[in-house]
């Protein structure tokens, strides 16, 4: 049976429930999976980062040396 939304939000929470920002993220190639240490990687957002600085876990990222953040919708948008 289709699930209808009324309101944006309760859709977004589905999202984040379902779906794993890092999973979606090694899924599509974005980021290799032997690139990764731990929760952390090279940030893809900006040039000159050579630790690792970007944080993805199950519901956000975040790169710690340009403030990049947000859950998987903001990172597709960017």
């Amino acid at each position: 049976m289709k699930k209808e939304y009324t309101n944006i939000q309760t859709f977004l929470d589905d999202i984040h429930d379902q779906l794993s920002v890092k999973d979606i993220i090694l899924d599509m190639g974005l980021i290799e999976k032997k690139d990764m240490k731990g929760d952390f990687t090279n940030c893809i957002f900006h040039d000159g980062d050579n630790t690792p600085s970007l944080q993805i876990k199950d519901n956000f990222w975040k790169c710690y040396a340009c403030g990049a953040k947000g859950d998987l919708i903001k990172f597709i948008q960017i």
